[in-house]
């Protein structure tokens, strides 16, 4: 075979937040955290890991020692990994692991013991792995895996004559992987062992335990839970076999059962789900294939379905989606980024928030930008970094939260800074300069074997698609036997099935169908654009090493502590990487199965098999 040798993507807003246990990965510990709208206020990271922030400061939010509001970003402070915000207190955690705060002090939320305003970053604690600020508590998971709490507790409804108020960090649970809360009312957290723990107001059954009984401790609503989110009333989980669950209030269609009931406990919606993104008064989904679903009140034309009728089962919106968010503030709207990195909008448009240019409500998807990484959008404003690492902003403008150094309204998006740290960037003059420093070596040796895909010779910090992941398996098949594919396929017996899949016919991926390497997601679909995790990337790892003679029978257990919340069938795969040293774990014996997977680190997991050793097994 001739070997060729290179020439040369749901933040989330504040107030509907999910903390996922951090990967250690250098690619990977930052995407979706570095740019923040917030109520008012914003905050981006830049390449060299400064924090800047700009916009409504009447509380100290903006942590540069003043009270004033401003109109352009201000640095803040250096080596900053993660930002969370509430709607007037600000949490940041520094490269070191330790968490500093600033901004509004009233409950304590803090943590500094006191209740008094801070105007810059205070030091809280160390070894912070994730955080997540409210308005008026704030949440924290430790590296070692344990959660702890502050500000005013989630111990009892709003109507109750004192709710507690914690004004330094107390330990609630161990062993967390995630936790999840809309105001702090009620919180949930899953655990390593992909248990669901719930603990809070109850009135409507958002907990899920049965009853409407409020719960002073975590109580443990079900197992086998991949992610969680809850806003308000209500609740959805996706569970490790990709099916979504949903329970708690239900008037307005919003839990997608099919019906207006309210549920105590939790209710099978649909099957195959990637995400989901909840909000007041609805929801929307991503499926494994990329496809996005929709139900709840659509007052606003929120679920883009080209009506503002209510639904109260999921309809198809629109195909290949990488990460949606949805919001519900005076309003809703929704934002989804597709896999080809176009950015669309719908639903309420005032004071410009979709970015089209009016402020004309729209109730089908309207394309807004391209080349887009990440969004964050809150209030009625956004915020969006492009993949040269630009930042845009747009909408409602009032604070200077924009900052483009106005308090004008924009109804299209206007370039406020260059430089922003994400995953994606990249100089097209040097594509490997978008890979991270770390995979630069690796990614260099493996163009030189010839392996990776002409089209994913850049961009290496996205996501990978199905398709790319496939087609990169296949050249590696090529590069390790040292024969074309048809050769591979003739030596076996085997041929390419025209009719494998519905929804594609690329040849590699048919070829990696006959040998094995992938099934598809199911009913006939490949799917080519869904998201990848990496417990699709052990699986297949485990099947192309299969096609080209190795033993991958019985595996040693591996003893991540988080393997509890990986799909069943993935069990083998992740056995099988760990004990060939192909894939590593994310730190703190996490493998984090359910986590994106990049292009760099896919090429690097390739770079990493022993193929001579093992097709002599």
């Amino acid at each position: 075979m001739k070997k060729k040798i290179l020439s040369v993507s749901l933040i989330l807003c504040i107030i509907a937040s999910l903390i996922p246990f951090p990967a250690a990965n250098a690619a990977a510990a930052t995407e979706g955290q570095t740019i923040l709208a917030a109520e008012g206020h914003s905050f981006v990271i830049k390449d060299d890991n400064s924090l800047w922030a700009w916009g409504s400061n009447w509380k100290g939010q903006l942590g540069d020692g003043t009270t004033t509001d401003r109109h352009s970003p201000v640095k803040i402070m250096d080596s900053v990994d993660l930002v969370s915000s509430g709607s007037r207190t600000v949490m940041a955690i520094k490269a070191d692991g330790s968490l500093w705060a600033w901004g509004s002090n009233t409950m304590g939320q803090i943590g500094d013991g006191t209740t008094t305003d801070r105007h810059t970053p205070v030091k809280i604690m160390d070894s912070v792995a994730s955080v997540i600020c409210k308005s008026w508590n704030t949440f924290a998971i430790k590296t070692d895996g344990s959660l702890w709490t502050w500000g005013e507790a989630p111990m009892g409804q709003d109507v109750d004559p004192v709710r507690p108020e914690l004004h330094s960090p107390v330990k609630i649970m161990d062993s967390v992987a995630s936790v999840s809360t809309y105001n702090g009312e009620h919180a949930l957290a899953i655990k390593t062992d992909g248990s669901l723990w719930a603990w809070g107001a109850n009135y409507q059954g958002q907990l899920g335990d049965g009853t409407t009984t409020d719960r002073h401790t975590p109580v443990k609503i079900m197992d086998s839970v991949a992610s969680v989110t809850t806003y308000d009333w209500h609740t959805m989980a996706i569970k490790t076999d990709d099916s979504l669950w949903a329970w708690g209030y239900n008037w307005d269609n919003r839990l997608g059962d099919g019906t207006k009931t309210d549920h105590h406990t939790p209710v099978k919606i649909m099957d195959s789900v990637a995400s989901v993104s909840t909000n007041l008064w609805s929801t929307v989904a991503v499926k494994t294939d990329g496809s996005l679903w929709a139900w709840g009140l659509n007052s606003s034309g929120e679920l883009g379905d080209g009506t503002t009728t209510a639904r109260n089962t999921p309809v198809k919106i629109m195909d290949s989606v990488a990460s949606i968010t949805s919001i519900a503030t005076f309003g809703v709207h929704t934002i989804a980024i597709k896999t080809d990195g176009s950015l669309w909008a719908w639903g309420m448009n005032y004071h410009g928030r979709l970015g089209d240019g009016t402020e004309t409500e729209r109730h089908s998807p309207v394309k807004i930008m391209d080349s887009v990484a990440t969004v964050s959008t809150c209030m009625s404003y956004t915020m969006a970094i492009k993949t040269d690492g630009s930042l845009w902003a747009w909408g409602d403008n009032p604070a200077g939260q924009l900052g483009d150094g106005t308090t004008t309204n924009r109804l299209s998006p206007v370039k406020i800074m260059d430089g922003v740290k994400l995953p994606g960037n990249s100089t097209p003059s040097n594509p490997l300069d978008s890979a991270s420093a770390w995979a630069q070596e690796g990614i260099t040796d493996a163009l030189d074997k010839g392996y990776v895909p002409n089209d994913i010779q850049n961009y290496y910090t996205r996501v990978i698609s199905r398709a790319e992941f496939c087609r990169m398996a296949v050249k590696w098949v090529e590069y390790a036997t040292d024969r074309s594919i048809d050769e591979v396929l003739a030596e076996k017996g085997l041929s390419r099935d025209p009719d494998a899949f519905t929804d594609t016919n690329d040849p590699d991926i048919l070829a990696a169908f006959a040998l094995g390497i992938t099934n598809g997601t199911g009913d006939r679909q490949f799917s080519p654009n869904g998201q990848f995790s990496r417990e699709q990337a052990a699986t297949m790892i485990m099947n192309t090493c299969r096609a080209i003679g190795a033993n991958v029978s019985n595996p040693p257990a591996s003893d991540f502590a988080d393997l509890g919340i990986a799909s069943s069938w993935a069990a083998d795969g992740i056995n099988f990487v760990r004990a060939n040293g192909i894939m590593s774990g994310t730190g703190n014996n996490n493998f984090s199965p359910k986590s994106n997977y990049t292009r760099e680190q896919s090429i690097i997991t390739f770079n990493n098999i022993d193929y001579k050793t093992l097709a002599d097994r």
